[in-house]
């Protein structure tokens, strides 16, 4: 008896877990979180350390989260959406996080261009991505990332 059902709860078990649609993430090394350290402007050749600004991207799923870590008084969360090959990176969507007031567009590129992002809509090609560096390319600018 005691076999018959260990059999029978097995059976449901494994039809449960094989009707289960588990939603996973192709973003291989992409995923996770990174702290933008580096800004180079490529037509003048300068480059700005924002290292100390806390500048994150975070991406999972078909979501990158653009967060300020340091929390200081002018502290911007935003999410987009995004697509990513192994060569590009195109960002869009952007709205503030603010569930209270129903997570409002981005209307300005104000707050995206510290993250490195001066569009509402940009492309961006892949470098290089490693499992702790990743660098970014746009028209006008060079991102350096680390991995936390």
């Amino acid at each position: 008896m005691k076999k018959i059902i260990r059999t029978v709860l097995a059976s449901v078990l494994l039809a449960g877990l094989a009707s289960c649609d588990l939603e996973t993430s192709d973003n291989g090394r992409l995923d996770g979180f990174w702290l933008l350290t580096t800004v180079d402007t490529l037509s003048t050749g300068g480059v700005s350390d924002v290292r100390e600004e806390g500048l994150t991207w975070s991406f999972q799923g078909r979501l990158l989260e653009l967060r300020e870590a340091t929390l200081s008084p002018r502290f911007v969360n935003i999410l987009c959406r995004f697509e990513y090959t192994k060569t590009q990176l195109s960002v869009s969507s952007p709205v503030y996080v603010d569930r209270d007031h129903n997570d409002p567009d981005v209307e300005s590129v104000e707050d995206l261009q510290r993250f490195g992002v001066n569009s509402l809509e940009e492309t961006f090609d892949v470098v290089s991505l490693t499992h702790s560096k990743m660098v970014l390319r746009s028209d006008g600018l060079q991102l350096n990332f680390r991995k936390y």
